[in-house]
Order: C-alpha cells, then sequence, then structure tokens
C-alpha cells in the first residue's frame, strides 16, 4: 500500500503544462467557488486523495489498476497526440486516432463533474418514486430520507457509458475541426476540460452529445481548440438541436484547420468555465480576469 500512488490527478498533468505561464512551471488557475486566484505546478491541480482507488474489486484485483493505466498510457500519450492533431495530423495512424477517441471517451467520464451528474441522475429517479410510493415526496421534502450512492457506482458509470459506445459513435461521425484562436486570444481549460455545449438547452447539464446541436469543445494548448459538431450543423441546419441522432454507420470526417474568431474563442472559454467544478486554469491572469468577471455577471443576473 505504501508504495501505491495515492494523489490522482482527474485531468493529466502531462496536458496541463501547456497551459503554464510564459517562462514559468506553474498554472496560474481561478477558483470558480471563491473566485480566488492562485499559481500552482501541474502536478498539484486537478487532483483528489484515492480518486480512482477501487476499494469494491476482489482481493486478487489491484484496487489502484485503474489510475496505473491512466498514468502508464494516456499520461504519456497525450503531448503527443495533441502534437500531431496541430502540427502533423497525417502522421496519426488509424491506431492511434481510435486511441486519441478513447481518450475523449475517458477523459469526459472521469471527472468529477461527471461523477456528480451520475448521482444527479440517481437521486432524480429516486424522487421520482412517487408513481408508484406516493408518501414518499414528502419525506424527501422533510429531509426524513436521504439517498445515498456507494463510491463503486461512478466506476460503473463509466463502464456502462464505455459499453453502451454512444460517445465513441458520435466522436465518429462528427465533423472535426482543430481551430486556432484568433491573434491576441488564448483558450482556458479546466477540471473538466471536454465540454458539450448544446443551444437549445436552459441548463447546461441537459446537454448530452447523441443531441444533434451538441457541440464539443476541448481546449488542446492555449492557442487550440479541438471543436467538434453534428455534420447536420453545417451550413443551414434544418433540424431541432435536441433531436437525437439517426442510427447510422459511423464514420472517421476529415479533420480541418481554421481560425476561430475572438468573439467565439471568448463564448469558448465562457461555456468551459461555466461547466468547471472548481478550477479554471489559463497561461496569464488577463484571460482569467475576463472570465471571472462573466461567471460573476452570471451569478448576479
Amino acid at each position: 500500500m505504501t508504495n501505491e500512488p495515492r494523489q490522482h490527478h482527474t485531468v493529466p498533468s502531462a496536458y496541463l503544462r501547456s497551459f503554464c505561464m510564459p517562462g514559468s512551471d506553474k498554472l496560474c488557475w481561478l477558483d470558480v467557488q471563491t473566485f480566488e486566484l492562485h499559481e500552482q505546478k501541474p502536478e498539484k491541480v486537478m487532483r483528489r486523495k484515492d480518486y480512482y482507488r477501487q476499494q469494491h474489486v476482489p482481493n486478487e484485483i489491484d484496487e489502484f489498476c485503474f489510475e496505473k493505466k491512466l498514468s502508464e498510457f494516456y499520461e504519456a500519450h497525450i503531448a503527443d497526440w495533441i502534437h500531431r492533431l496541430i502540427h502533423d495530423v497525417h502522421s496519426f495512424t488509424q491506431d492511434g486516432m481510435r486511441q486519441f477517441i478513447h481518450h475523449i471517451e475517458l477523459q469526459y467520464l472521469r471527472v468529477p463533474a461527471q461523477h456528480q451528474r451520475a448521482i444527479d441522475e440517481i437521486k432524480q429517479v429516486a424522487e421520482n418514486i412517487h408513481i408508484d410510493v406516493p408518501g414518499l415526496p414528502k419525506g424527501f421534502v422533510k429531509d426524513n430520507f436521504k439517498v445515498s450512492v456507494k463510491d463503486s457506482h461512478r466506476f460503473a458509470y463509466m463502464h456502462e457509458m464505455l459499453l453502451d459506445g454512444i460517445i465513441q459513435k458520435c466522436l465518429s461521425r462528427m465533423d472535426w475541426n482543430v481551430r486556432k484562436a484568433a491573434d491576441g486570444v488564448q483558450f482556458l481549460t479546466s477540471d473538466n476540460p471536454i465540454t458539450i455545449f448544446n443551444p437549445g438547452v436552459l441548463d447546461p447539464c441537459d446537454a448530452r452529445i447523441e443531441q444533434i446541436g451538441s457541440i464539443l469543445i476541448y481546449p488542446l494548448t492555449p492557442s487550440w481548440c479541438l471543436y467538434l459538431s453534428h455534420p447536420e450543423n453545417s451550413g443551414n441546419p434544418k433540424h431541432h438541436p435536441l433531436q437525437l441522432i439517426p442510427p447510422e454507420p459511423c464514420r472517421t470526417n476529415h479533420i480541418a484547420h481554421k481560425i476561430m474568431s475572438p468573439e467565439n474563442c471568448h463564448f469558448c472559454n465562457f461555456v468551459i468555465a461555466r461547466s468547471a467544478t472548481r478550477v479554471v486554469a489559463a497561461i496569464n491572469k488577463g484571460v482569467l480576469q475576463d472570465i471571472y468577471e462573466k461567471l460573476r455577471t452570471e451569478e448576479g443576473s
């Protein structure tokens, strides 16, 4: 036990290093709960003790196996994948692209934000049991009942989502764009770096990748962002943004490189920051000050 990894990164430190301040080995990050600014090395940020430890597994299985797999494979390859995606996309082999897509799946599912979503969904189901048990909702209102979700559920949730394959199916049919930030603008990142946005929903948590109007935003570096959208969104969309994708074979589209306008860069930063659990990081305080003002404005509205 003493030699096992205990501090588990929910976002790879190898990925976060590209967001360090120029000439520094530290990240500048904003706490979106307290609105305080901090400076720390990537290895000290976006981590939780024993977060991927599986104490529910049988004795013959290493309870730290998930964390070790993440460290040994995804942490080791993320910088190379991002470099190829930005600078040498044609060197991406089919197997390499498949691994990167799997990385996106896992990165989206492994963060605390998705764990909380899974818990909220279970609680919502429990609160809706009044259909069969009329007296239960009053108990919830009076706090006579408490829904407790075992820690093993988040691993079961990730496993079920991966088996379902809906994320991979969507990633394999979406239009891929690697977008460069306009001059003078930088992307930020967060402890929930892969964000699903859909303009058709009021609550950002209701956005689902299988909805035709959904967009996936993944900041790769301060200058580059991965921007994925369903092909039905191109041109003049005729579908409702909440409509689910049609049942069709998967396809991998050409990866295009484009420049993103300053307005869209700022909007992406806001969407990413609004979806953060606690940490938003950027290469300078100016980017964070701008997002701080936007978040406080939204909070007061």
